[in-house]
C-alpha cells in the first residue's frame, strides 16, 4: 500500500514522464530504433554481422531537439574513431591482456576530457575496449562494422527526429520569461523601497536574490536553447 506522501511525489514525476512531447520522443526512438535494425543485415562486408550497434547509433543521437541530435550524433562518431585508433595502435604491439586492457581504459579517459567531445567522452574508452577485446582476432572488419553500424543508426536517429514531427519546445518559453520577469520586478521594488529608507534598509532580500534571477535567467536560456532551430535564420540583406 503506498502511503499519500509518497503517492503525492510520485504523482506529479508520472505526469511528467508522460507528457506528449515525452510519449512522441519514446515513439520516435522506437520506430527509428527498430528501422536501423530492419536496415542493419543490408550493410557492406563483416558490418551485417553486427546488427545490434545500428539500434545502439540510434539511442546515442536521439535527444529532444533536433541540434542535439547532430551535435550528441557526432560526438559519439568522433569519441568512437578515437578509441578505436587508439585500440588499433594498442593491438599492433600487445594481445589482449591486465596491462593492454587498463592501458586502453586510461588512455580513453584521458582523451574522452577534451571539450570537443562533450557527453560523449565515454564512448573512447567504450569503443577502445570492444575493438581490443571482441575485436582483437578481426579488429579491422570489427572496427569498420562497429564504426558503419553506429553511424547509420545515428543518421536514421537524426533523419527520424528530424522529419518525424520535429520538436519545436515553444511553449516553455513564456512560462520562463515570465517567471525571470516576476523576479526582475520584485526585485526592482524591493531596491526602490530600500533607497526610500534609512542606512542600512529593512528590505534586505533584493541584496541576497542574486541566486534566484540567476535561476531565472538560466531557465530562460535553456529554454530558448531547447527551442532553437537546427540552422540559424538567415539574415535579411
Amino acid at each position: 500500500m503506498i502511503s499519500k506522501p509518497k503517492l503525492g511525489r510520485l504523482l506529479p514525476a508520472l505526469r511528467q514522464a508522460v507528457t506528449g512531447h515525452r510519449l512522441l520522443f519514446a515513439a520516435k526512438t522506437a520506430v527509428a530504433a527498430g528501422l536501423a535494425w530492419y536496415l542493419a543485415p543490408f550493410m557492406p562486408g563483416t558490418a551485417a554481422s553486427y546488427p545490434y550497434y545500428a539500434p545502439l547509433g540510434v539511442l546515442v543521437s536521439m535527444h529532444p531537439t533536433v541540434a542535439a541530435s547532430a551535435k550528441h550524433g557526432l560526438q559519439s562518431l568522433l569519441g568512437l574513431a578515437s578509441g578505436i585508433a587508439m585500440a588499433f595502435a594498442v593491438t599492433t604491439v600487445t594481445a589482449p591482456n591486465v596491462l593492454a586492457v587498463a592501458v586502453v581504459v586510461g588512455l580513453g579517459v584521458v582523451i574522452g576530457g577534451l571539450p570537443r567531445l562533450g557527453s560523449a567522452s565515454e564512448w573512447v574508452p567504450m569503443a577502445a575496449l570492444f575493438v581490443l577485446v571482441l575485436g582483437y582476432s578481426n579488429a579491422q572488419g570489427f572496427s569498420f562494422a562497429y564504426v558503419l553500424q553506429m553511424g547509420m543508426g545515428v543518421a536514421v536517429g537524426f533523419a527520424v527526429n528530424w522529419l518525424v514531427f520535429p520538436p519545436l519546445h515553444l511553449e516553455g518559453i513564456d512560462p520562463a520569461i515570465d517567471g525571470h520577469q516576476r523576479a526582475l520586478s520584485k526585485q526592482l521594488r524591493d531596491m526602490a523601497s530600500a533607497m526610500t529608507e534609512s542606512w542600512p534598509p529593512n528590505h534586505e532580500e533584493w541584496a541576497s536574490r542574486s541566486g534566484e534571477l540567476a535561476r531565472t535567467a538560466t531557465a530562460v536560456r535553456t529554454a530558448v536553447q531547447a527551442a532553437r532551430p537546427l540552422t540559424p535564420p538567415r539574415r535579411s540583406r
